[in-house]
């Protein structure tokens, strides 16, 4: 989910600050058509790896371990 975050904000705030909330909520709606055309690779990419990195977590229960 980061990772998503992560490719809204670069695009969100690739130019300025925004002044008006409405020119921020026009921005954030480009971003999610821009993301679902041109990044749908990277998106199921990533959904098809969450159940293998959920095993991982649960292996660890939950716990950190050094690298």
């Amino acid at each position: 989910m980061e990772n998503v975050w992560k490719l809204m904000s670069d695009y969100v705030y690739d130019e300025k600050q925004f002044e008006k909330m409405i020119d921020l909520e026009a921005k954030i709606a480009e971003s999610v058509v821009f993301i679902n055309t041109t990044k749908k690779s990277v998106i199921k990419s990533l959904f098809s790896s969450m159940p293998s990195r959920l095993c991982v977590v649960l292996l660890c229960r939950g716990v950190m371990s050094k690298y």
